[in-house]
């Protein structure tokens, strides 16, 4: 009687210890899936902001390429005036 005793008393631990092991692995995995979970968001947010950082990079690039052809415009036109403003005024030198 005292062998079945410390048989059931043994078999009862290693079902408690079983349960629980089942138990912290099924926390664990779902734990994992929670941090999975969440570094997946952070790669969907992170692509989204590269995203918008680029788009916003094009455009301001963008939008210095059009400053600076106005800029290159005004120069050519500048240089066409002070040319035709030189040559009115070797003009009246000559009269």
């Amino acid at each position: 009687m005292v062998e079945l005793d410390f048989f059931m008393d043994k078999t009862i631990d290693v079902l408690i210890a079983t349960s629980l092991g089942i138990f912290i692995m099924v926390l664990h995995r779902r734990a994992d899936k929670r941090v999975h979970k969440m570094i997946e968001d952070l790669h969907d947010y992170i692509t989204t902001e590269h995203r918008e950082v680029i788009s916003k990079i094009h455009e301001m690039m963008e939008a210095e390429k059009k400053i600076d052809e106005d800029v290159h415009t005004m120069v050519l036109e500048q240089q066409k005036l002070i040319k035709e403003l030189h040559e009115l005024s070797t003009k009246d030198n000559k009269l």
